[in-house]
């Protein structure tokens, strides 16, 4: 087993008190905050800017990408939380490379369900582009949760603005330029997404888990991920089948009004998943720790 490196020398990852609490809190909500409000802004910007039929396939696109990160969030992302929440340096630095490891199996199930949906949508010129936002955003996620499960709760707010802040950029020059295309729009989505993962590869300094390491925290992922995971897709699933219920009645013009309306209930959700963020963690570490 790994020896204790170490600890950081952020705040952030110092053992918890009233203090260190509400101030992880605050810069989680804050985070969160950044993440939500990308997504926010680039949704509006785009519902203003693209025909409705165009906007309806994009609503339709990234909803088959939300239940994508949703199997990704119960496989990878949501074990790395709990179990690198009471490791050292050297710990969490492992599971992030494996983490990124087993997220290029499952970019396996990202592919197919890619090259599906665009092909139902007849929007086949898409695909590549969609592919590799997905891919990218996954990437991005595994190495944002490695640094929340030690609580570098400020460090991932670099990454987090790159990504979801700089999407909305992309997406308002985009539509400055009148070249606001599906191809163009996911473009951006995965050139955002890589930009952040360069960066939170040199903040995680991510390490390649020894053999037998990565087999314990393959099994370790499915053990505790597979109830997450069926969860995950249960909700997703609802939720997602409606707008494409909706397109194959009425046409992705009509899933754009969806789309709009989820826009504004969106809103809700820097307190909702920052909490979630911090939570996770926190109760893996106090566990750990002995707490009950």
């Amino acid at each position: 087993m790994d020896q204790p490196s170490t600890p950081p020398s952020s705040d952030d990852a110092k053992p918890a008190s009233g203090g260190s609490l509400v101030r992880r809190g605050f810069w989680g909500l804050g985070d969160q905050a950044v993440v939500s409000g990308g997504n926010f802004l680039t949704n509006i910007i785009l519902a203003n800017a693209m025909p409705a039929t165009e906007y309806g396939e994009y609503g339709l696109l990234w909803g088959v990408l939300l239940l994508l990160n949703g199997v990704h969030a119960a496989i990878v992302t949501y074990p790395l939380s709990v179990r690198g929440a009471g490791g050292s340096v050297e710990q969490i630095r492992r599971l992030a490379g494996g983490g990124v490891a087993i997220t290029g199996c499952v970019g396996v199930v990202t592919v197919a369900m890619s090259l599906l949906a665009c092909r139902a949508l007849a929007v086949e010129n898409v695909a590549g582009w969609m592919i590799l936002a997905g891919l990218a955003w996954q990437l991005q996620e595994t190495l944002r949760r490695a640094l929340l499960a030690g609580f570098r709760m400020r460090a991932v707010i670099v990454g987090d603005a790159i990504s979801y802040l700089g999407q909305a950029a992309g997406v308002a020059v985009l539509a400055y330029a009148r070249q606001e295309t599906l191809p163009n729009v996911f473009a951006v989505l995965a050139g955002t997404s890589l930009l952040a993962a360069a960066v939170q590869v040199v903040q995680v300094k991510l390490r390649l888990p020894r053999a037998g390491e990565f087999q314990e925290q393959v099994a370790h992922s499915w053990r505790i991920g597979r109830w997450s995971l069926l969860t995950n897709l249960i909700g997703i699933v609802n939720l997602q089948a409606i707008p494409w219920v909706v397109t194959a009645f009425h046409g992705p013009a009509s899933a754009a009004m969806l789309q709009a309306v989820n826009n504004v209930l969106g809103l809700t959700n820097p307190i909702v998943l920052g909490l979630h963020g911090i939570v996770t963690p926190s109760v893996a570490h106090a566990r750990v720790g002995g707490l009950r």
